[in-house]
C-alpha cells in the first residue's frame, strides 16, 4: 500500500509525463526505502523510461545491480547526432537501506565503466553526464579524466566533447574543464530553463550557455514563439494533471475551492 506520504508519491507520475531523452537520480530520493520501492514497484515510474532513467553509480543493496541504467546512448532523430550518456550522483553516504551510492572514483575504474567506453566512445559525436553534484564537485574531474584515460584504447577520447549537466547546489555556474568540455548548473527548483549547446568538432570546442527565467515571457522570447501559439498539446496535458494534483491536495488540507497562497 502506497501512501501520499511517500515523496514523490504525487511527483513522479508528473515526471513521466515530461518528453526527457534522460534523467538521473538525485539525493532525496534516496533517503527512505518506501520512496525507493514506490519508484520502482508502486508507481513504475524507473521502468517506465525505458532505460533512460540513468543510474550510473547507485546501486540496489541486495542485488548490487543498478536502480535505473548505467548508461544510454541517445540519438537525434533529425540530426542523427549519437550522444553517450551516464547519470552519476555524488558520493552519497547517508542514504536509505536498500541502496548503495558507490564513488564516483571506483566506478570510472570498474570494467562496465571502461566496456561502455570501448563499445560506443568510437561511434558517438559526444558524451554527456548528468551529475546530480556541485558543477565543481571533484567527480566532475574524477569522471572527465576517467573517460580521458581511455583514450589510448579509444581513439578520439582525448577530445570528444563532454558535457556535464549537473545540479544540487541549487545555483547558476558554468565552469570550462578542458578545451572540449565544460560543467553547466542551471539554477534551482524549475526557476530556471538552462540552454547549452555546443560544436561537435575535433577542434577546441565553443560552448553557448544561457539560463531562461522558467516563465512564459521569458520561454517566448527565447524560443520565438508567440505567446497565443506557445501551448502544445502536451504541454496543456501536463498543466491540466498539475492542477487535478493541487486541488487534490487543497481538498485533503480541508481548503476551500478556489484557496491559494494569494489569497492568504
Amino acid at each position: 500500500m502506497y501512501t501520499v506520504g511517500i515523496h514523490g508519491y504525487d511527483l513522479f507520475p508528473l515526471i513521466s509525463l515530461m518528453p526527457f531523452d534522460a534523467l538521473t537520480v538525485g539525493n532525496h530520493d534516496l533517503y527512505d526505502d518506501g520512496t525507493i520501492d514506490y519508484m520502482k514497484h508502486g508507481s513504475g515510474f524507473i521502468d517506465g523510461w525505458n532505460g533512460t532513467y540513468l543510474t550510473s553509480n547507485t546501486l540496489n543493496a541486495t542485488t548490487m545491480e543498478p536502480v535505473g541504467s548505467r548508461y544510454t546512448v541517445m540519438e537525434g532523430p533529425n540530426s542523427g547526432v549519437r550522444i553517450l550518456t551516464f547519470g552519476f550522483l555524488y558520493h552519497q553516504t547517508d542514504s536509505c537501506g536498500s541502496v548503495v551510492v558507490e564513488d564516483p572514483a571506483s566506478v570510472v575504474e570498474e570494467d562496465w565503466f571502461k566496456d561502455a567506453l570501448r563499445s560506443n566512445g568510437g561511434s558517438v559525436d559526444a558524451i554527456v553526464v548528468l551529475g546530480h553534484m556541485d558543477k565543481d564537485d571533484e567527480n566532475v574531474d574524477v569522471i572527465l579524466n576517467g573517460i580521458r584515460s581511455m583514450a589510448g584504447e579509444v581513439k578520439g577520447l582525448d577530445t570528444i566533447n563532454v558535457q556535464f549537466v549537473t545540479g544540487h547546489t541549487h545555483y547558476r555556474g558554468w565552469t570550462k574543464k578542458d578545451s572540449f568540455s565544460s560543467s553547466f548548473e542551471a539554477g534551482h527548483y524549475l526557476d530556471t530553463l538552462g540552454f547549452m549547446s555546443f560544436d561537435i568538432t575535433p577542434d577546441p570546442t565553443w560552448f553557448n550557455f544561457q539560463y531562461v527565467e522558467a516563465n512564459l515571457e521569458s520561454l517566448c522570447e527565447f524560443t520565438g514563439v508567440e505567446e497565443d501559439e506557445f501551448d502544445t498539446e502536451l504541454g496543456t496535458e501536463i498543466s491540466k494533471a498539475i492542477e487535478e494534483v493541487r486541488q487534490s491536495e487543497e481538498r485533503s488540507d480541508g481548503r476551500a475551492e478556489g484557496w491559494s497562497e494569494a489569497t492568504t
